[in-house]
């Protein structure tokens, strides 16, 4: 995927956005709602060939996990490296450049410090594999 300057990429993650409403309103209340029931959040993350992540999908279980809505993380750059505690930060992001190195499976348990301050334990696993020429993207899940 060739790199758009901020305007152009501000106007895709807003078409991408309206597609993603649209093809949630066309999924039957049944779908809708095991997402809503999984203990856990769902996540995709994608990884530029510069290095820059940025989640395209997370689950509503990020409410409950994370104290925060999937609308603020996917449009805030600083999730979700800013809900990992800081001593684990280090450890977390060498797994994942690990599981990109390799394309293996990322599996990884650590603290996160969620938005009203509270720790708890995470356990994270996702598929990695190849997206565009030099990006790399992730699909997991993290559970409590």
């Amino acid at each position: 995927m060739a790199s758009l300057p901020p305007s152009n990429l501000q106007e895709e993650l807003a078409r991408l956005r309206l597609e993603v409403a649209s093809l949630r309103a066309r999924l039957p209340s049944s779908d809708l709602a095991i997402e809503a029931d999984i203990p856990g959040v769902v996540f995709h993350v994608v990884r530029s060939a510069a290095g820059e992540d940025r989640l395209l999908f997370v689950s509503g279980g990020c409410r409950q996990l994370f104290g925060v809505s999937p609308e603020t993380m996917l449009n805030d750059p600083q999730y979700p490296w800013c809900l990992v505690a800081p001593q684990e930060l280090a450890r977390v992001r060498e797994a994942i450049d690990r599981s990109a190195e390799r394309l293996q499976q990322w599996d990884c348990e650590f603290e996160i410090v969620d938005a009203l301050g509270k720790r708890k334990w995470v356990h994270g696993t996702a598929h990695c594999s190849r997206a565009a020429e030099g990006e790399f993207e992730w699909r997991g899940v993290l559970i409590d």
